[in-house]
Formats: structure tokens, sequence, C-alpha cells
């Protein structure tokens, strides 16, 4: 069966995810998770994408990137270019080779207005639901934590839909650590496995039908 056509455009948000050769626990020291934050932050500026969220586990990662606005520039490529530069400085670091991501990366894409803010509690509640943390500040490799103070780094751009939270970005902040401390979000497959992730009227314009058999439902 043929794999489905990447849907690309320039300035558009995705989803990205991640995962580790024969989905096997290959993030497994401290330079391993600094390497790849990195890469992004190189290619970040090479590029000129936006890195809205992630959170990287030991056997995957998920991003929330914004392509630029140029035609050049897909998703594709940007992954290529991270993946690329990540595994060769992996393979030196921990003298191996091959592969280090497995399977073709999936990428979503997602309608950033409804469904931003969702997408970013579902990835930073991922440890807690794994049992790996207690709170989602507590894991490290995750941008939950400059969401919750509010402050920028070199790494992170803060989401359109989490600015518009409050006036400020305290006040924002404040309100998603309430989100993503509240309701824990189940394990749901449709975050990952859609081709678009937004409203009806979104989804149809992307994909010319009503709905994505594997849409997600509206962020709860």
């Amino acid at each position: 069966m043929p794999r489905p056509i990447r849907l690309t455009a320039p300035s558009t948000v995705y989803h990205v995810i991640l995962r580790c050769n024969a989905k096997q626990p290959l993030f497994r020291t401290q330079k391993d998770f600094e390497s790849l934050l990195c890469v992004l932050a190189y290619y970040k500026s090479k590029h000129g994408f936006k890195l809205f969220g992630y959170c990287i586990m030991n056997t995957h990662a998920h991003l929330i990137i914004q392509t630029p606005d140029d035609e050049a520039i897909t998703i594709s490529k940007i992954m290529h270019d991270v993946a690329s530069l990540f595994a060769r400085d992996y393979n030196v670091r921990h003298e191996r080779v091959g592969h280090f991501f497995g399977e073709r990366f999936k990428s979503p894409i997602v309608e950033d207005d409804s469904y931003g803010l969702a997408l970013l509690r579902y990835i930073a509640q991922n440890p807690v639901r794994a049992k790996m943390a207690k709170n989602a500040r507590d894991w490290e490799w995750s941008s939950s934590r400059v969401y919750e103070t509010g402050e920028a780094n070199m790494f992170v751009d803060f989401l359109p839909s989490f600015e518009g939270l409050a006036r400020t970005r305290k006040r924002a902040a404040q309100m998603f650590v309430e989100i993503v401390n509240g309701q824990m979000v189940k394990q749901d497959d449709s975050w990952t496995r859609s081709r678009v992730i937004g409203t009806e009227i979104f989804v149809k314009r992307l994909l010319g039908r009503p709905h994505d058999p594997l849409a997600a439902g509206p962020p709860g």
C-alpha cells in the first residue's frame, strides 16, 4: 500500500513525531537530549522555522513546528536536515553506525487557533502519562517549563494561541499551568495518525472533504 503524500505548505503548523529506530530507548544521556535541542536551534536559525513546543522522551520526540514563508523549506527538508545532523553526532559519540530515527516521521497539520493549546497540553503531559514524571514541569526535556515561566529562550517560540490567553505573558503562563495540571488527557492516536487536526472547515479546506477519518476531537 503506497504511503500517503505528505501535505506541505509555507507558514504551516505541524505536529512532528520522530521515533527512535525499532522504538528503542536511544535517548539515554543528558548529552543526547541536549544535542537534539542544539540541532533544532541551529536549523531554526538557518531555515527560519518556528519551534512552538517539544517533548523529548527516551524512545521518541514530539515537536510543534511552523514552516517559514518559503516554499523551498518544507517540513520534509527541515526534518531531513535535523535528523541527519543529529544522527551523525549521536553515532560519533556512541561509536555506532546506522539510523537513529526509524520509521518515517509523522507530521499532522494543526489548526493552531483551535487546537494549538490542546496539542501543547497533550505533549506536555506525555511524561506524566508514561509515569516518568509526577508533573509536566518535572520533565526536563519539554517546553512546558518555558511556557510555565512565560520567559522566552533560544529554543522555543511562543504559540500564538498561548499569547492570546491573556494580556500579559505572566498571566498567560499562570493559565497554562492550570491547563496542563488540570484534566489528564488520555493517550489518543488521532494526535499522531491524523493528516489534519482542526475544525471541520479547516479539515475540508485542506483535504477537500468535511471529515478526516482520523481527525482529533474537540480539545477538552
